[in-house]
């Protein structure tokens, strides 16, 4: 399916530190899709307002809103207003739904195609819930230090598994020398590991595919530094060195 996006509002409810939104806005971003964003607070939790869980039963980010406009509306039988949650599934969406804008983000080659899913899931699905906010505040509640510490465990365990995949399916990007899905998910990942003081000495090939991804223009601007709701004293460091605050 074709969707000219000026005939659509699309609005993503995001965090500037959550990883999981930030690939949402990098593959809007790459693909030159105009978007508007809405900051929810989870260090506030304002993840928990009814209003949002109206919009996500599961009060995680992100959430994608697409809204077609009146004279798109009236020609369509379609619901003028869709909810997308989960980034993997948004991110397939906005892969299928936009095919003429950007550039492909899924390989052509089907065994291409299935290691960029498997790179996805390893990170989305094994990786990432394991060390979230939500996880490290159930289990230790305020503590900074142990909070920490957790986190750098359960990275480090998916990063072993990374980065042996690597080894086997990267070029320049995660599979082969073309920008993927993939590499949209490894990089905040990455951002993750550095704000959590993984060294990264041991995941060579993970680092150099962040600093690779960040040569481009999309993934500076849409690193947590560079978001509206970043806090002024976050705004400092080198993000493609990987220094966080």
């Amino acid at each position: 399916m074709s969707s000219s996006s000026q005939d659509q509002q699309i609005l993503l409810y995001g965090y500037f530190r959550s990883t999981a939104a930030w690939r949402v806005r990098l593959a809007l971003t790459l693909k030159g899709i105009p978007f508007d964003q809405k900051f929810i607070n989870l260090v506030k939790g304002e993840q928990n307002e009814p209003s949002y869980k109206e919009i996500n039963p599961n009060r995680v980010l992100p959430s994608l809103v697409i809204s077609t406009t009146s004279s798109a509306a009236a020609a369509s039988s379609s619901p003028s207003r869709h909810v997308l949650n989960q980034s993997p599934a948004i991110l397939e969406f906005i892969e299928e739904y936009f095919p003429d804008h950007g550039p492909k983000l899924l390989p052509n080659d089907l065994f291409e195609r299935q290691q960029v899913r498997s790179i996805v899931s390893l990170v989305c699905c094994d990786i990432h819930p394991v060390q979230n906010l939500r996880v490290q505040v159930k289990l230790f509640g305020k503590d900074a230090a142990a909070r920490e510490d957790y986190a750098k465990w359960a990275i480090g365990i998916g990063f072993d598994a990374l980065e042996l995949t690597l080894e086997k399916t990267a070029g320049k990007y995660c599979v082969g020398d073309t920008l993927s899905l993939a590499d949209l998910c490894v990089v905040p990942m990455a951002f993750n590991a550095y704000r959590n003081n993984v060294s990264m000495d041991v995941y060579p090939t993970i680092a150099r595919i962040y600093r690779e991804c960040h040569q481009l223009e999309a993934f500076r601007s849409c690193h947590p530094k560079k978001q509206p709701d970043c806090p002024a004293e976050g705004k400092v460091g080198d993000e493609t060195a990987g220094l966080v605050w």
